[in-house]
Order: C-alpha cells, then structure tokens, then sequence
C-alpha cells in the first residue's frame, strides 16, 4: 500500500487519509474519492492531500476485518458489519464467553497491522454484549499478512500441559456457551437465634443468581445444622427430584450452611456421603468463595454454597455456576487455574480485612476517584401516556424538539457515562428516537446505552423502576461486580432539569462517604427551597428493597419508609419540579423556562 501527499486532482480512486473539512460538509477519512470528491475539494482550494493506494496483493481494511472476524467466530456470536477497518462481534445469547486463546495470540503476531481483542476469558454475557471487535490498522493489509491470521483462526491449539491451555479445552472458535434450562433446590442449615431474614436474604439473592443462568429454583427449605438431619433431609430431596425428573438435565442442590465448611469432616460433607452422595472438591483458590464444595447425589450436582454468596457480590460460586450452566466440565485442572486471577475482590466488613485501614476509609479512597464513574442512569421511558391524550408526550413538541430529546440532552451534558433506558408504550418509537438522538454520543464513546423493554409498563411507573434496577443489578453481577453502581432515576417527561443538578447528585455520593463523622447515606433527592424533586440518586444497599416493592410504589415509598436513608441536596433548579403529563403542563414548562 502506497500512503502519502498527492495532487488532488490525481487522487480518483485513492483513499482519503484524513478527514476533511469543506463549505458545504465534511469528507471522512476512508472515504475512497470519486470525480465529484474531487471537484468539491478542487473548489475548496484543496491542492493537495494525504491519501492512501492499494497496490496489487493488498486486501482493503473492511474486506480484511469482516474476513478474519468469519474465520475467527463460532456457534453463539453475531458478526457485525465492517466499517473503518473495524468489525465487532455480539453475543447472540446469554452464556459463557470462551475465547480460543493460542489463536488470538496467533493473530496479533502475524503483523502490528491486525488486531483482535476480546473480553476477559470464561466471562458470563449478556445477549448483544459486544465481545470482540478485529481492528485493521491501515487502510490496507497484504494478502499473505491476512491468510496467515485466518489460517491462525483456523489452527488446533498445540497440546501442552499449561494451565492456561487446559482451562482453554476444545476451544477453537470465540464463542458463546448458553445455559441449558434446569431446576436447582436449596437447603439451609440453622443454628439457634438464626435470624430468619439470613434465610430469607440467602434465598432471593440465591435465586435471582440462579435466575441469570437459565435456573429455576423449585423449592426452598432449612434444617437444624446436625449430619443427621441434613442426611434426611438430602435423601427425601433426592428422592423427590428423581420422581419429578421427565428429563435427561440434572438438578442442582445448594447447601448453604449455618456455618462455613471447613473440612471434608464437617457437617455438610459428611451429610451428603451419608445420604449417598460423594464429594469431588472441598475448597478452591478463588477469594472470596474459598469455602466451597463440589460433589454429586443420584446423578445431581450438589453445591456446598461459601457464605459469601448470600451477598450478590461476585465470588467463587459464580465461576462455578457459568461452567455448570452450560454443562460444561469441573476439572482439576480448570478448578486450578483459577488462582491466577483467583484473588477477587477485598471484602470491606469482613471480620479480619487484609487491610488495617478503617472500612470507610477503603470506599472512601475508591470514590475520591471519581464521584461519578459508579453511577449509571435509569431514564423510565415506559409509561402509556394516557392523561396526555392520542399522542404519546415524549415526541410531543417542546420548543421545536421532542420533550423526550431533552431529557436526554440533560443526562448526556452532564457528567453520566451509563444510561439504562426502560421502554414500554410505543417500545420502538421511543427506542428509535433515543438510538438517533444519542447516535454521537454513543459513537465517541461518551456514554454507553441499553435498552430494556417493561412488558408490565400498564400497571405503572414502580413496574419500570424495576426493570431498570434489575437490569442495573444483573450487568452489574456480570461487568464489574467488585465496583457496584448506583441508580440516578430519571423520568423522561421532565425536561428542564439543569445538567449541574445530577452532577451535585453524583457528588453528593462521594461527599457523603467521605465524611467518617456522618451516618452514610443511601438515597440523595434534589431540593429546591426546601421541597423536594427528580431525579433520585439510590445506592446499591437500597436495590433488594426496591426490587421486593409490588404494584406500582417505587423510590418515593421506598424514601418514605426509609427516612433516615435519605439527604437532600440543596440546588438551585425548579426543573426538578417540572414534568409534562399533560398538553396544559407541557405549556406551563415552556412559560417557565423561557
């Protein structure tokens, strides 16, 4: 490939290196320059520019990419179209990510011209979760240089008897492993003046990590912490699962133990060898999770649970849970790999922390890092719109602009990087509108955007919020469990919120956490004059009640039955007031704005 300065008016056919700006436009670089390219960059007074030539042998950026991506791509993953020299792959499902690693590594030593990169391996995805993107460099790569990356693709890795290989086993393909659909049971064990709400805690944060991989948790029930009363009750379960089972799919059983397995001998593993079963592992290398068993009862994989998996922080149980899911196997050798990488996350309230710095002290050096990178924004777009009229009120006409555009225009200058955005009524107008409204901002990376679509949006708004914590809470266990985000709430019906007011929110976190001599808290609502408004700002600690809220309550009966939770931040902006659920309201806004 040829690249550099030429006459303009001898550049037909080449391809423009960088991108130009004219009087009437803009012609991007890439752009592969026809007569009338010319012509306009001639009329600019545009002599010469900086273009690109393939010369014979060479493979242009777009055709190179989207062939390497084919040959590279297996059962579970959508290529996308090429553009820039860049094609990006999406999970087509939900599963367990598997990255051929030997080839990847193939591929980026054939030439610094090609590149392929992927997530982290053995990762849970979401379906349209981006999981790869190849990326040309140039404008143009050679044939040989491309045939010896898909042939990279297309190699069975070498046999060796690393741990990085046989954590990699019949993998030659980057692919997506989905969950098979099951029943899972669980077993907990209890000592005297056990609180009930442990139990109760165990068993919904069990079952929504349960529900994210395909699994249904069919009963729940608790026994004294003694051998003989788990092995009963282990024996009547396996029983009642064997005479329930119309298929081929084991079941899992999960025990959660009053206290932590510490041994082959303790109570847990000793119950299930006494109930039939048979224990395959007593403790990984993975913290925290250390703690966990393996075994098998009648053809049933049994999970001796760590007791770090009553939170819905991300631990040893669910690495398990990924490979389970898809029934891919637990080897010695896969289990043993996990060490490198093994150590997940510090435990703040952990009775012994490996830090002798004060708990508040540890959050309070991760938030001064920045007050807003662990937010992300729930804009409920959901509602029926019905005391509006025919017309739905988010593209009702706001200054010469669909009210709904400026609420995003609100989030988008502001400093929010993750927006969530909960669509009901008029799912794929509202979702259009949104996609082309924040289609630059998505490109230059300034803010990450999904959709989750309400299907219950009649029965209300608190049906929305759910939506949008739930899906907050499932990315969240999956992207980045050791760093949870909170909720900015924001309704799409109020415009004239300042973009400065969420930032004061968002700081108000940091602000709060900082400060040792104040009671931390979990919800923060804009005041103006002493009244409060939209949008709320809800922490982590709040989710599990939100999500067990029924009908239509959301945040503010939530704040109300938790009042020692909640700080007013002060701010000057009566647009927290201000929403549009009328035609008379819509033009009230405008008055008051203008």
């Amino acid at each position: 490939m040829k690249f550099g300065k030429v006459q303009t008016q001898m550049a037909s056919d080449t391809i423009l290196a960088h991108s130009l700006k004219l009087s009437n436009g803009r012609i991007r670089k890439g752009t592969i320059l026809n007569a009338a390219h010319i012509d306009a960059l001639l009329s600019n007074n545009i002599d010469e520019i900086t273009v690109a030539s393939l010369e014979p042998g060479d493979i242009h950026e777009d055709d190179a990419a989207q062939t390497l991506a084919e040959a590279l791509v297996g059962d579970g993953i959508k290529i996308g179209k090429a553009s820039t020299g860049r094609v990006n792959c999406f999970a087509t499902s939900a599963g367990l990510l598997r990255i051929p690693r030997q080839q990847v590594l193939a591929i980026n030593g054939v030439s610094e011209s090609i590149t392929a990169s992927t997530l982290q391996e053995n990762r849970w995805v979401e379906a349209g979760k981006m999981v790869a993107t190849i990326k040309i460099i140039p404008y143009a790569v050679s044939k040989t240089d491309l045939n010896a990356a898909v042939e990279a693709c297309n190699s069975v890795p070498s046999s060796t008897n690393t741990i990085t290989d046989t954590n990699q086993e019949h993998c030659h393909k980057l692919s997506v492993h989905t969950a098979n659909a099951r029943t899972a049971h669980l077993l907990q064990t209890t000592m005297q003046d056990m609180a009930p709400s442990i139990l109760e805690k165990t068993e919904r944060v069990t079952g929504r990590r349960l529900a994210l991989r395909q699994v249904q948790l069919d009963s729940s029930e608790h026994c004294p912490h003694e051998i003989d009363a788990l092995t009963e009750r282990l024996k009547a379960l396996a029983g009642r699962i064997s005479s329930a089972s119309d298929t081929h799919t084991n079941s899992w059983i999960l025990i959660s133990g009053a206290s932590a397995i510490s041994d082959r001998r303790d109570v847990i593993p000793q119950a299930l060898e006494a109930a039939g079963g048979s224990i395959e592992r007593c403790g990984i290398p993975v913290d925290p999770g250390n703690l966990l068993m393996l075994g098998q009862l009648k053809g049933n994989t049994v999970i001796g649970i760590p007791g770090c998996a009553r939170s819905p922080k991300h631990n040893g149980l669910d690495l398990f849970m990924d490979r389970l899911a898809c029934d891919l196997p637990i080897t010695k050798d896969w289990i043993n790999s996990l060490a490198i990488g093994g150590l997940m996350d510090e435990i703040i309230d952990r009775p012994t922390p490996r830090s002798q710095s004060k708990p508040m002290n540890v959050l309070a050096e991760s938030l001064e890092l920045s007050p807003y990178h662990r937010v992300t924004a729930v804009l409920l777009a959901g509602g029926s719109s019905k005391r509006f009229g025919r017309e739905n009120k988010l593209f009702a006409d706001r200054s010469g602009r669909p009210l709904l555009s400026h609420a995003l225009d609100n989030l988008v200058n502001s400093e929010v990087r993750r927006l969530i955005v909960v669509l009901g009524y008029d799912a794929q107008g509202v979702k259009q509108l949104c996609s082309e409204h924040l289609k630059k901002h998505i490109e230059d990376n300034s803010i990450c955007v999904e959709y989750v679509v309400n299907t219950d949006f009649e029965s209300g708004m608190g049906s929305s919020l759910k939506a949008g914590v739930s899906t907050l809470v499932n990315r969240n266990l999956r992207e980045c469990p050791t760093d949870p985000y909170a909720a900015l709430v924001c309704l799409a019906d109020m415009p004239s919120i300042k973009p400065a007011t969420i930032n004061k929110l968002m700081e108000s976190v940091s602000q709060s956490r900082l400060n040792e001599n104040s009671q931390s808290s979990s919800a923060f609502v804009p005041a103006y004059k002493g009244k409060r408004g939209n949008p709320v700002l809800l922490m982590p600690e709040l989710f599990d009640l939100l999500l067990d809220l029924s009908g239509d309550f959301g945040a503010r009966h939530l704040l109300q039955a938790n009042p020692e939770a909640v700080m007013e931040v002060a701010v000057d902006d009566a647009g927290i007031f201000l929403d549009c659920d009328t035609p008379e309201q819509l033009q009230a806004n405008k008055k008051d704005r203008q």
